[in-house]
């Protein structure tokens, strides 16, 4: 939510999954400022991180805090429409009952950090049409404790 004619947002994210007996619900409410040059502009948040899920990693409450940006860069080659973005997300600080039980064993994402975020570069030939492939990561993130990555290939109608 932009405020006003500054570039300060008041920065909400919300992810939410229901399935088989597991359900989780992230909610991170900050701020969060765009600095736009020519063809790119980044725009990096942070704020805190209210957690509540069931299932194999039960958690409600504060859960730290979420740090991170979104940049794009458009650009062309030979006259062709290209766009490189990333985001990013640094969860810090998390709370010890959601990394750690009782005994001192690492449990869901086994630290009280981690990261999550995803790199790709789109082509737009023709309008209606952009095709594009992302890479993606994360690093003691959605529940696995190490470092996990998956390549996402794309083909967009633009309408």
């Amino acid at each position: 939510i932009k405020l006003g004619e500054s570039n300060w947002y008041v920065h909400i994210q919300d992810y939410y999954l229901n399935s088989d007996g597991f359900m989780v619900n992230n909610l991170v409410t900050g701020i969060a400022y765009k600095y736009s040059i020519d063809n790119f502009w980044i725009r990096p948040f942070i704020g805190p991180h209210i957690q509540q899920s069931r299932g194999f990693n039960s958690y409600d409450g504060l859960n730290g805090y979420m740090a991170g940006w979104t940049f794009v860069y458009n650009f062309k080659i030979l006259e062709q429409k290209f766009m490189l973005s990333n985001w990013h997300e640094f969860e810090f600080d998390r709370a010890k009952e959601f990394y750690m039980d009782e005994y001192g064993q690492a449990i869901n994402d086994g630290r009280s950090h981690g990261i999550n975020g995803a790199l790709a570069m789109w082509w737009t030939p023709i309008d209606n049409l952009t095709a594009g492939v992302q890479y993606r990561y994360s690093h003691y993130k959605l529940g696995l404790a190490g470092y996990a990555t998956a390549w996402i290939y794309s083909l967009k109608y633009n309408f």
